[in-house]
């Protein structure tokens, strides 16, 4: 609510930065706040101060490109892949409660240019930026899929799931993904992308009841889940072998991985599941600030704790926030929608 206050455009800044102020809007997390913001005023009708997120979606349409896409507004102006699908989540959300049909043009426009990025060999190709196929473009498949189904668009549930068998040729025995991320470091990746390749399997195998997927997710999450309660904390990057170093934690990985265990737990249960997730948001809330005096930082979700330069110094992420409100509702036992 503040952020988009500090804001002149009516989307979200990415950040809060303790020595800089708000960044620039980020069009990528803007669009999938919304589900998140949504989910949680539904859930919670007597919150007082909301997002005006009617001013979010204008401001999304405003800047698509001719293509279909989206990129950044500060440095790459480009589409990229994995920021347009982020986008399609957020206006699919709002367009099933708000159905116009400005808002399936643009989200079909922005669907069908996703397919042409898509090799033969199933992956998405990233053409801005990260020019390659790294398998955290998952996500991508997983967004897919659920606007195929809603739409009944064949075409894009069938490219979701060849993206999904290219992934899952990359999975190693012991669950980690070859080629996951080239953001930070290819070799020691940010839990918030190993984070991101584990969802959208998991996404796209329940949306498309594809056990395959569910089961590359399950194996993943073992090692994760093993890691972290071995420490109890999770450090900011991890190897090939779930290992890593240093004491900070990225918090957005860790809500997102709290997040995936309770969405494993609600497809066929498991306390184990259910417990390592409720530690996980445990330790996000233990740094979540909620009396600060300053309300550029008040509930927000710092990179780290303690911050790292590893990501994200001194900053207070927006989509770290939208993370940990999607576990803190499924922690009250709320459908994500």
């Amino acid at each position: 609510f503040h952020a988009q206050k500090a804001a002149p455009n009516g989307g979200i800044p990415a950040y809060y930065h303790l020595r800089h102020g708000y960044s620039a809007s980020y069009p990528e997390t803007s669009g999938y706040l919304i589900p998140s913001l949504l989910n949680s005023y539904e859930a919670f009708p007597q919150l007082k101060e909301k997002i005006d997120l009617s001013k979010v979606v204008a401001w999304l349409l405003s800047i698509q490109t001719q293509s279909g896409g989206w990129g950044h507004l500060d440095d790459y102006f480009d589409p990229m892949v994995f920021d347009t699908a982020q986008i399609v989540q957020g206006l699919l959300s709002y367009y099933r409660r708000n159905p116009v049909p400005e808002l399936k043009k643009s989200i079909l426009a922005a669907c069908d240019w996703i397919l042409t990025t898509q090799l033969p060999s199933g992956e998405w190709q990233e053409r801005a930026v990260v020019k390659e196929p790294y398998c955290y473009l998952s996500r991508v498949s997983s967004i897919l899929a659920e606007t195929g189904l809603h739409f009944e668009r064949p075409v894009y549930t069938a490219a979701a799931i060849r993206s999904c068998e290219a992934y899952l040729r990359r999975q190693q025995p012991n669950g980690w993904f070859e080629k996951s991320v080239g953001v930070v470091s290819e070799r020691e990746p940010v839990t918030h992308f190993v984070a991101y390749i584990i969802e959208g399997m998991l996404q796209t195998g329940l949306l498309m009841r594809d056990q395959r997927f569910i089961e590359s997710a399950a194996l993943s999450m073992r090692h994760v889940n093993a890691a972290f309660n071995r420490r109890g904390h999770l450090p900011v990057t991890l190897d090939g072998e779930w290992n890593g170093s240093g004491k900070s934690t990225c918090l957005t990985g860790l809500a997102q991985f709290a997040m995936i265990n309770l969405m494993l737990y609600g497809k066929a249960g498991g306390e184990e599941l259910k417990t390592t997730a409720l530690r996980m948001n445990g330790v996000v809330k233990a740094a979540v600030l909620t009396q600060d005096s300053d309300v550029a930082i008040r509930g927000g979700v710092q990179s780290c704790f303690p911050f790292s330069r590893k990501y994200y110094n001194l900053c207070y992420l927006n989509w770290a926030a939208k993370f940990f409100l999607d576990a803190l509702l499924l922690e009250n036992g709320r459908p994500l929608t």
